[in-house]
């Protein structure tokens, strides 16, 4: 299976890939979607899937990412601390994360 695709909620998986893990992973990815679909780049592309290297790994895109999360995204409705911005340490979690993932989707060391 390619290390990029997160797992159908149905679908087996390793013990390795906890359901937390799992769920950090999603949450990871819907946040980005919701940056992706405000971005007047990344907007042109249906999801993460179809935005090519060229954009996923290079700076541009975690500089208007990283910005958009720090002073828009808010933590949504049902869970802790919701209506409040993420933690410093989240947000360099996710950006961490995203960028990993990004390398990690292109197979190149050279990301952003």
């Amino acid at each position: 299976a390619d290390k990029d695709r997160l797992p159908e909620p149905t679908e087996p998986f390793s013990t390795a890939r906890s359901d937390s893990w799992v769920a950090s992973k999603r949450n990871q990815a819907r946040i980005f979607e919701l940056f992706r679909e405000q971005d007047l780049i990344l907007s042109c592309y249906e999801s993460w899937d179809e935005c090519p290297e060229l954009l996923l790994c290079r700076r541009p895109v975690w500089d208007r990412f990283s910005k958009w999360v720090v002073e828009a995204y808010r933590i949504g409705p049902g869970v802790k601390h919701a209506g409040q911005p993420l933690a410093c340490g989240s947000v360099h979690n996710l950006l961490g994360a995203l960028i990993n993932r990004a390398a990690n989707k292109f197979k190149t060391k050279v990301c952003v």
